[in-house]
This record gives C-alpha cells, sequence and structure tokens, in this order.
C-alpha cells in the first residue's frame, strides 16, 4: 500500500508497542491552525482499517466524556462514560484524535493524557489497541492556545508538521487529493442518479485497506530482535555518557518554541529504544527516525545519539579502554569515532567520583590516549585541542603526563601546576 512519508511516520507510531502491553507511542502533531492535521490522518484510518474519533477537547467539559457517580453503601465511585465516548471506549481498531489539545484548559489537557498513556478513562480501561493521537497548535497561532505543563510535554513525541513537512510537499499531497476528491464527487453523483445510492451520505468509495490485526502480528514478530538490538545501542550510549541520561535542569520550564518541548530526561531516554525498533520494523528513512527522536529528547541530544548510533559498531568499550583492557585503534578516516570516544571518556571519568585513585589512574589513560593519537597523527590537533583545554580547565593536566604524552604537550604549551 502506498504511504506518503506523513501517512508512513504516522503509521509506525500507532503500529509499534509501547510499554505496559498497549500499542501506539505516544505523539503529538503541532501545526497552525487549517494545516489539515485532522483529515490527513482520518484518511489515513480508513486505508489502514481503523476508525477515527475526533474528540474536540476545547469544546467539551469533564461531564461530557465521564462522570464518577457514588455507589450506594459503598466507599467508591462508579465511572460512567457518557455520550459518544461509549463507542470510542468499545471500539479496538481505532485511533481516537484529541483535536485543539493547546486551547483546552487543565482539567480537559490532564483527562486526556490520562487516556493518551494509560489508556483509561476514569476505571474504564481503553482497549489496548485503541491509540489516542493529540493535535495541538503552537501558542500564538491558535486562538487561547495554553502552555503544555512540563510532566506532560516530556510524556510525549512532539512533530512540528511545518518543520517536517514543508510547504512544497504539502502542496504536492494536496493536489493529489484535490484530484481524488474531483473522482470521488463524481463516481458519488453516478451512483446517486443510477440509483445505487438514495442519499449522498450513503456513498463510500473503493479503498484498499490494511488488515491491522494483520499488521500487529508482522510487527510482533519482528519486534524482539528489533527492540533488542535498538536498545543495546542507547545502553552504550548512555554507558559512554553518563551525563546523557539525566542533564542537569535550566530552571522553569519556558519553552520558547516547538523545539524546546521535547528534552531528555530517565522517562523520555526510555522511549528511545522503541523509536529506534519502530524505525526498523517500518523502514522509515533517517529524516522521519530522526523526526520522532527529536520530538521525544530534543535536537541536541539527537545529535549526540546519532553519531554514536552511526558509529557503534566501530566504538570499543571506552570503560575498558580507560582502565586498560582494551585498546583503542585510531582510524584517521573516521573522525566522529575519535571524537565520540573522547567525549565518553570525558563523562566517564568525570562521574568516577568515589575512588580518586580509579580517577587519576583514568585521567592519565586519557592523556596516553590522547598522546598516542597525536603521535599517529598529528592532523588530529585539532580534535584533541577542546578535551584537551576541558581537561586543563578542570585541574586534570600536570607534570606527570608528559611521560605518556609529552609531544602533545609540547604542543599544546601548558603551564603546570605545582
Amino acid at each position: 500500500m502506498k504511504r506518503t512519508e506523513l501517512e508512513t511516520l504516522i503509521h509506525a507510531a500507532v503500529f509499534s508497542p509501547n510499554e505496559g502491553g498497549k500499542w501506539g507511542i505516544p505523539v503529538i502533531l503541532w501545526s497552525a491552525p487549517g494545516f489539515g492535521k485532522s483529515s490527513i490522518l482520518a484518511q489515513w484510518a480508513r486505508k489502514s482499517g481503523l476508525k477515527s474519533f475526533p474528540v474536540i477537547l476545547s469544546q467539551l467539559d469533564q461531564s461530557d466524556m465521564k462522570m464518577d457517580l457514588p455507589v450506594e453503601d459503598e466507599a467508591y465511585m462508579r465511572t460512567v462514560i457518557n455520550g459518544d465516548m461509549q463507542a470510542v471506549m468499545n471500539e479496538p481498531n481505532s485511533i481516537i484524535l484529541f483535536d485543539e489539545y493547546s486551547e483546552a484548559d487543565d482539567r480537559m489537557q490532564s483527562l486526556s493524557m490520562r487516556l493518551l498513556l494509560e489508556r483509561e478513562l476514569g476505571s474504564t480501561k481503553l482497549p489496548s489497541t485503541a491509540v489516542p493521537i493529540c493535535l495541538a497548535n503552537p501558542v500564538g497561532r491558535g486562538c487561547a492556545a495554553s502552555q503544555t505543563s512540563e510532566p506532560a510535554a516530556n510524556r510525549m513525541t512532539h512533530v512540528s508538521m511545518e518543520k517536517w513537512f514543508p510547504a512544497a510537499d504539502s502542496a504536492h499531497a494536496w493536489c493529489e487529493w484535490a484530484d481524488g476528491t474531483v473522482t470521488k464527487e463524481a463516481s458519488m453523483m453516478e451512483a446517486f442518479l443510477t440509483g445505487k445510492i438514495t442519499a449522498l451520505d450513503e456513498y463510500t468509495d473503493d479503498v484498499e485497506t490494511l488488515d491491522p490485526d494483520a499488521e500487529r502480528r508482522r510487527v510482533a514478530a519482528a519486534w524482539p530482535d528489533a527492540f533488542k538490538k535498538a536498545m543495546a545501542v542507547v545502553t552504550a550510549f548512555i554507558r559512554s555518557t553518563p551525563d546523557s541520561l539525566q542533564p542537569e535542569g535550566k530552571g522553569s520550564f519556558r519553552p520558547k518554541g516547538l523545539d524546546d518541548l521535547a528534552f531528555p530526561t530517565k522517562r523520555s531516554v526510555a522511549k528511545v529504544g522503541r523509536v529506534l525498533a519502530a524505525a526498523e520494523v517500518h523502514d522509515l528513512s533517517d529524516r522521519m527516525k530522526r523526526c520522532l527522536l527529536e520530538g521525544t529528547t530534543g535536537t541536541a541530544w539527537t545529535s549526540a545519539f546519532l553519531i554514536h548510533a552511526r558509529n557503534f559498531e566501530s566504538l570499543p568499550n571506552v570503560e575498558a579502554v580507560l582502565d586498560g583492557y582494551e585498546t583503542y585503534k585510531h582510524n584517521k578516516s573516521k573522525p566522529d569515532i575519535l571524537r565520540t570516544v573522547l567525549t565518553s571518556a570525558m563523562s566517564i571519568t568525570s562521574n568516577t567520583k568515589e575512588d580518586a585513585a580509579l580517577k587519576e589512574s583514568r585521567i592519565a589513560a586519557m592523556w596516553k590516549l590522547m598522546g598516542d593519537v597525536y603521535t599517529e597523527d598529528a592532523m588530529a590537533i585539532d580534535q584533541l585541542k577542546p578535551f584537551s583545554d576541558e581537561m586543563s580547565d578542570r585541574d586534570w593536566v600536570s607534570a606527570k603526563h608528559m611521560g605518556v604524552a609529552g609531544p602533545l604537550l609540547k604542543k599544546l604549551l601548558y603551564v603546570f601546576k605545582g
């Protein structure tokens, strides 16, 4: 089945396992009003054999979705699902479109977040294969758009439609839709005139549809190997750069734009393995893989991680190198590997806080590694200098390191302390 790049991204998000035995990576699609988010998703859902349920949060109150009523002679409440939400909660093959999420008040955002993450409405559980998706307008681009809270932002993968699906691509897709609409209108009128239908809303056009259960089985068969491989890359990155797991906060949460809504925490980093596995199982392009990663952990974290992932098979165990159990073999043609190894070595050494002797040993090992690289490849000085400068700033250099990195230290002209 032919899909657009956006449809492929949505497909990967919906048809990928999430934590707790649920399907679907929690995503929120951002764009200015009128981009066509709801229509695009509804069209994709139909081709994918799923029902789509639009829920316009800004026009609802909690009581429109559910009510908690006391049970006579009991100390607990009973949840009653109201109105159209009954159909939503009973349809397993579906997507739920929480539209105008950013215009909803805090109570409705919280309620939708519980459905999105826990798949629960009160005490009633949503089918594990029913996948909620949030649609939102950025602050300043929609009427009365409100700020997403920090905990809610960190629990979702953010996709900026205008950033990743620029106007030229959107125009092409819109023209294809317009051509299809002309054909559909002609077929609808012919069916009405020939008596095949008695009302226009009875018309349905023939669309090749996916079997969603078969697709989930396909994904389930491929998932264990893909997820295992993905998590090996993620855990190796965290072991080599411990600081990247939970970087220090930058004060109060005041995002200036959509790029600030995604940031690394233990919670969001835990989703990276799922994103990588989904990218492999659904054959996402590198660009769409980056879109999901940046929307989960932010641009800077993603850039560092993708360098690591690209060189994963070639990287040594940096901790073992520092402790003398492995050796690092410099490759002049792959400067990214040297930069990744030194970044990892800095992170590992700076986090060696309990054992002073081990830390001194690892500092000496770093100087030896860099000294050996410089002796073999003097052109690497531009790569080595930022790391050696940082080590000097941390007072990690002294005359005793001349024995392992003499030529490099002479080149850098450091003035040793003590």
